[in-house]
């Protein structure tokens, strides 16, 4: 009966930490799919100089959505406005950059506007092919683990260990980011593959020699 059990988690875990990793590779494609489409609609929006207020209103609605994607990497620590003496600390680029290109459009001073335009026509796509560049890396490694099955086990534990934040985020209590910042933390890997190592070493001795044995192994060595 041990054995079966030992079996049942193994392969239960193998089964979930794959179907994990082709979850996580799905999601890193459309999330390098829309900054694509992102930046194409943001190109095309200066390119209309302006004009094209479709264009700027889907920039907008979609702008919570591409900050928390892009993540740091759509954060300037310290953003000099152009012609301005404001800077500002942490400076949100998507959410921000959009509405204050919007107003150099709409400003006639054309003695100032196309140098502030070009600063931000260039900040926003190479925020986004930051963003895109670390996503396929990602994706690269996705790839490599979707052949590995033991890596399939280490990511059905780390899906095990993040139940109880999981249940917090469908509480209310904790949002999707936090839990994704948990789960990208070194500490959190380090203790997700010493699990992992434990559990997997645990399981295949009890496979091989039976739980009651391998408890008895341990306790002799315990008592030495």
């Amino acid at each position: 009966m041990d054995k079966t059990i030992a079996v049942c988690v193994i392969i239960g875990l193998m089964v979930i930490g794959y179907f994990r990793i082709r979850q996580k590779t799905n999601r890193i494609q459309e999330m390098i799919l829309f900054a694509t489409n992102y930046n194409n609609k943001f190109v095309e929006y200066v390119k209309s100089e302006g004009n094209n207020y479709e264009v700027y209103l889907w920039l907008i609605e979609n702008s919570p959505r591409i900050q928390t994607e892009t993540d740091g990497y759509g954060i300037v620590a310290l953003f000099h406005l152009p012609y301005s003496n404001k800077i500002y600390h942490n400076f949100e680029i998507f959410l921000n950059a959009v509405p204050l290109i919007k107003r150099e459009f709409d400003d006639h001073s054309i003695s100032r506007n196309n140098s502030a335009i070009r600063e931000y026509a260039t900040v926003i796509p190479e925020c986004l092919m930051r963003h895109v560049g670390v996503q396929k890396e990602a994706l690269k490694q996705k790839a490599k683990g979707i052949k590995n099955p033991i890596i399939w086990f280490t990511e059905g534990t780390r899906y095990i260990l993040l139940i109880p934040f999981s249940i917090l985020q469908w509480m209310g209590i904790m949002r999707e980011l936090v839990i994704r910042k948990i789960e990208q933390s070194g500490l959190f890997k380090l203790v997700a593959g010493i699990v992992s190592l434990l559990g997997l070493i645990s399981s295949v001795v009890t496979i091989l020699v039976g739980w009651n044995e391998f408890e008895r192994i341990i306790m002799s060595i315990i008592n030495k």
